[in-house]
């Protein structure tokens, strides 16, 4: 909790909020659950979509939960992190590739068409 008495917003980041100054337009605060605690968060994404988050989060921490190896719920949640960090790096070399063929492609494309425009 703040110095206000109400939970951090732990949605996205908003600047008037990290300053301490209130936000009118930060959307109600939505209760989600991870693993066995209770949060109430304010995001600027919509209630579905946060709850989809924590759906994938709390994904994560238990299969880490039951792989078997017993962690303390932090070193469980800095290794989930490391988990989706990773994928999420593997995405983004992913969509490089495909950007870069996309390109390649397109580049060909367009000089098989000034070809027969000659």
């Amino acid at each position: 909790m703040d110095e206000t008495g109400e939970r951090p917003n732990l949605g996205r980041i908003d600047p008037h909020r990290a300053l301490g100054e209130r936000c009118s337009d930060m959307k109600k605060p939505i209760r989600i659950r991870i693993l066995d605690h209770e949060y109430l968060l304010r995001s600027d994404e919509d209630e579905d979509r946060v709850r989809e988050i924590a759906e994938f989060v709390n994904g994560k921490l238990e299969e880490i939960r039951n792989s078997g190896t017993e962690l303390s719920e932090g070193k469980a949640a800095i290794l989930a992190a490391f988990h989706v960090a990773s994928d999420y790096f593997q995405v983004l070399r992913e969509r490089e590739a495909l950007a870069r063929h996309v390109e390649d492609r397109a580049r060909l494309l367009n000089e098989q068409i000034d070809a027969l425009i000659r």
